[in-house]
């Protein structure tokens, strides 16, 4: 692939979260959208609002035909991924992956096969990993501005959402799949930067039958090593839940030694400090007018154009996310 010239994207799939992915290439140069897809014709409304110039089909078998394409985003519905991205993969197209990437390890390893045997780049999206208040923490954590903190010894996510109201379960979490899929992978992806050898201990499901999706609440309990020495262990929780009415991403990370408490305030794009006296106070505050998930998406394609240049991939990554997303209780 030529990388002195912009890279020809298309994308399948134009549900709720395609606002925040064209919004954002709106704000790069290193993408141009030539070609979108959607078995919904009436989709074909969205793109042209933010692309006129954009091919629109509803067949992406006829699009990967017969557009030229450097790379597609594959963000149709969770259950759909594996069989498209098998099939971009084959038609020798690099590929972006919204999470989950698969329901199996058994697909994503097969995924990534494909990708090996074509000399493709396969990158995995997880958007909440290029929050900016994660970012600057991570980095800060790292070159030990705040190592007075001591290592992380516990943490806890939880990560909700609006999908059941007055009972009713939301048109639009109909293709998530579950919320332990669709938003404990958001904060494992989170969480997995922070700490190492991350161990899931206990799960715990909540599934109403005449619901058609898996859990609508989960509460997972972690292990991991403390400041990467195997013989200390951590504590960890994430919990999902689609039934309490608002939506709310936060992790609170604790650091017993120095008895200080950073809270990741997703939803409020904030890093905040607690200290041993109960001092909050602001570290970071990257709110704007800009919709957050707006800001992840330009890290997820700035990510992305990176492993293109680069021929490289995020997957040893991903697998261990998706190993943890999926993993039986020990």
């Amino acid at each position: 692939m030529d990388l002195s010239r912009t890279i020809r994207l298309s994308t399948i799939g134009l549900g709720n979260v395609a606002d925040y992915h064209l919004e954002a290439l709106k704000q790069q140069n290193q993408f141009v959208l030539v070609a979108a897809c959607d078995s919904d014709e009436s989709k074909q409304k969205k793109l042209l609002e933010y692309s006129p110039n954009t091919k629109f089909f509803t067949s992406y078998e006829e699009m990967l035909k017969t557009v030229s394409i450097d790379a597609v985003l594959v963000a149709s519905s969770n259950h759909t991924h594996y069989e498209i991205a098998k099939k971009v993969l084959d038609s020798g197209k690099n590929l972006l992956l919204e999470k989950p990437a698969t329901s199996n390890l058994a697909e994503l390893e097969d995924l990534v096969n494909r990708a090996k045997m074509n000399n493709l780049v396969f990158v995995v999206a997880f958007h909440d990993s290029f929050a900016k208040e994660v970012r600057w923490f991570l980095n800060s954590y790292q070159q030990q501005l705040y190592k007075d903190l001591g290592p992380i010894t516990g943490f806890e996510c939880g990560f909700y959402d609006p999908y059941i109201l007055e009972g009713k379960l939301q048109e639009k979490a109909k293709s998530l799949g579950s919320s332990w899929l669709d938003s404990g992978i958001n904060a494992l992806s989170v969480i997995a930067n922070l700490v190492e050898s991350l161990a899931v201990i206990e799960k715990r499901h909540v599934h109403i039958p005449s619901y058609p999706v898996g859990d609508i609440q989960s509460s997972v309990d972690f292990a991991f090593s403390i400041d990467g020495k195997e013989d200390s262990a951590g504590r960890g929780l994430i919990e999902t839940n689609w039934c309490l009415g608002y939506s709310r991403k936060v992790t609170n990370l604790y650091f017993a030694i120095s008895k200080h408490q950073v809270i990741l305030h997703h939803s409020n794009q904030q890093a905040l400090l607690i200290d041993k006296l109960m001092n909050k106070t602001i570290l970071a505050d990257f709110s704007s007018s800009v919709p957050r998930l707006t800001d992840q998406y330009v890290g997820v394609f700035n990510d992305f154009y990176s492993h293109l240049i680069s021929s490289s991939n995020n997957l040893g990554f991903a697998w261990d996310i998706h190993r943890l997303l999926l993993a039986e209780q020990s």
